[in-house]
């Protein structure tokens, strides 16, 4: 089973997304993400992209700096993931092949603006039959 969490943390958004695998548990980090920046619409366009990192956390917080840049660069917001491929290139290195539902910003919309996600509490972890994935974005 795959989920998401919004968690209660001071001056910046904190979640949880879990998954039975890694790719699902990525996935809930999109819709996470989608959630917090209040993107979660139909999604009328696809963007992807590529991450590549040494470690779990190194690839979570690479990840969620792509979904950011992706929302600055292109003025969109993320809606949901449409595919994505987790690939474990050999026992400490990852890449990640994404792509997301997007649509763009109009007038009227707010979405809320990530600055950057940061090391602090993030958890990236094996428990219990399933993959958590934790993060704070400073908004």
């Amino acid at each position: 089973m795959a989920d998401f969490e919004i968690l209660r943390h001071s001056a910046s958004e904190k979640f949880r997304a879990t998954g039975e695998t890694r790719e699902k548990a990525f996935e809930q980090v999109i819709n996470a993400y989608a959630e917090i920046t209040r993107g979660q619409l139909e999604g009328m366009y696809t963007h992807s992209f590529e991450v590549e990192a040494q470690g779990l956390d190194n690839l979570l917080y690479d990840f969620l700096e792509q979904l950011i840049k992706l929302q600055d660069t292109e003025n969109v917001v993320i809606s949901r993931p449409k595919n994505l491929e987790f690939k474990e290139k050999d026992t400490s290195n990852y890449k990640i092949k994404a792509e997301v539902y997007t649509d763009t910003v109009t007038s009227g919309m707010n979405p809320l603006e990530i600055k950057n996600p940061t090391y602090n509490a993030m958890k990236t972890d094996y428990e219990d039959g399933e993959w958590i994935l934790e993060a704070v974005l400073n908004v």
